[in-house]
């Protein structure tokens, strides 16, 4: 997945990594935080060794994952909550916040009371509320529209200005990169490395037009442009400009200079053979997973559906909560099994322990 990368991240910078679609971005992010296994490499923070940052960052994914059962407010102090922090802190705290990012007065609504932007800036609320040093962005804003993407990007600026956050994000967007990074690292497609750095020096807050920016924006799409690099008799290419646009071409003689086709499948074949020792110890753990969440379904759900049949007292009880339970959305409880079971196997098989023992009607 990743080949000979490299990455330090100074104290309050900014730093954004810019690549074609399926690189490997998130699955750096995953394995910083520790929800992949890292099978070789070394972490360190602040000097130490460390097997993943997941206790040490808040973690930004592209959707906002708030529970619609929970109002703005309660979403906003799940951290706290989990964490056996001080509640009437913790509430003064993200009422602040609430204030400072615009939603003021939203603070009893649910998320599906509100705009796509509001929701964004809830879940902005509670990654500050975990109050990490280190902040991972996983395409914080790819949801919104153009119009409210503009207008949610200064409030990523305040992470570094105004609350001494150190960042590093993830998109696609060359513009927003350039807006809001120290450092903008790009990025080629699997197995993914680092093969450019810019460092835009003009003075934040910046401007689309600024002259400097768009000198600096020609050559990060030029960059992108001929970002291409070989493997035995196969090239891999960056695309055709477009941030974010990856494609893995046919054999470099079938080109014929007409640009990249896309991939046969006899060539996603070949990938997957070459690469099996990459995806089978990660094949083998979430079959292991997934089968310890099977078994631990059929452990509980089994013995329950006898008891309830031979006992309808036990049927009339139950079924009621059974039948409710259906109308949660599984996956939105995924973040709160993180919180409360961690990063390892343990959530993971909760989790599909869930999916089987709850199924969706």
């Amino acid at each position: 997945m990743f080949s000979e990368f490299d990455l330090d991240l100074p104290t309050g910078r900014f730093q954004i990594l810019l690549g074609p679609s399926g690189c490997g971005k998130t699955t750096l992010f995953n394995t910083l935080t520790g929800v992949t296994p890292k099978d070789a490499g070394t972490i360190t923070w602040q000097g130490e060794p460390v097997p993943h940052l997941g206790g040490l960052c808040a973690y930004m994914h592209q959707k906002d994952l708030l529970l619609p059962w929970f109002s703005l407010m309660e979403n906003a102090l799940l951290p706290a909550r989990t964490r056996g922090k001080d509640m009437a802190a913790a509430q003064d705290r993200a009422g602040q916040l609430f204030i400072r990012l615009g939603l003021g007065g939203y603070e009893t609504h649910r998320p599906d009371q509100v705009s796509g932007g509001m929701r964004q800036r809830c879940a902005l609320v509670r990654t500050l509320m975990f109050d990490r040093d280190l902040i991972l962005l996983d395409e914080p804003l790819s949801a919104l529209d153009a119009i409210t993407r503009q207008q949610h990007q200064h409030l990523l600026l305040l992470l570094q200005t105004e609350f001494g956050k150190t960042i590093l994000m993830i998109t696609h967007d060359v513009d927003e990169a350039l807006l809001l990074a120290d450092d903008i690292f790009l990025l080629t497609s699997l197995p993914m490395t680092r093969f450019s750095r810019f460092s835009p020096e003009v003075p934040k807050p910046r401007a689309f037009d600024d002259p400097a920016l768009l000198h600096t924006k020609a050559e990060i799409l030029d960059h992108l442009k001929k970002a291409v690099y070989y493997e035995p008799g196969w090239l891999f290419c960056c695309g055709t400009g477009l941030p974010g646009a990856g494609y893995l071409g046919r054999r470099c003689s079938d080109m014929g200079g007409s640009g990249l086709r896309s991939a046969p499948p006899s060539l996603i074949g070949w990938v997957a053979i070459t690469k099996a020792p990459v995806i089978l110890p990660h094949a083998s753990v979430t079959g292991a997973e997934i089968c310890l969440g099977v078994l631990l379904a059929l452990a509980t759900a089994v013995p329950l559906a006898v008891a309830m049949f031979a006992k309808p007292v036990l049927e009339k009880a139950l079924s009621p909560f059974l039948v409710a339970s259906q109308a949660i959305p599984v996956f939105a409880l995924a973040p709160l099994l993180v919180i409360w079971l961690g990063y390892g196997i343990a959530s993971k098989v909760f989790m599909a322990w869930i999916i089987i023992f709850f199924p969706s009607p």
